[in-house]
């Protein structure tokens, strides 16, 4: 899932310069090298961003799909206020997700 991510976002792709057989390596690209240089907390967004898009594309039924995408963020949210080492009822999630 974390190559796919890579290359789909353009962090990284096949080496235009692989001459041998098989499948080539993949390297970093200049977009890859600057999202290097950005804040942890940005980079970690960019791959909330990236899964919660992926959404739109994995599911058929787009309204299920932003129905997903909407308790993935707000379970996200969430879990940003909870407090480490401290117990959640796990009741409150939905079942359908």
């Amino acid at each position: 899932a974390v190559v796919h991510f890579l290359e789909r976002t353009g962090l990284m792709q096949e080496d235009p310069e692989w001459r041998r057989g098989g499948k080539a390596p993949l390297v970093i690209t200049s977009r890859g090298y600057e999202f290097m240089l950005l804040d942890v907390h940005v980079q970690v967004w960019q791959f909330v961003l990236q899964y919660l898009k992926s959404l739109l594309v994995s599911f058929k039924n787009k309204k299920k799909a932003q129905g997903i995408q909407s308790e993935a963020l707000l379970f996200l949210i969430c879990l940003s206020y909870c407090r480490v080492g401290e117990a959640y009822p796990a009741d409150a999630l939905s079942k359908d997700a």
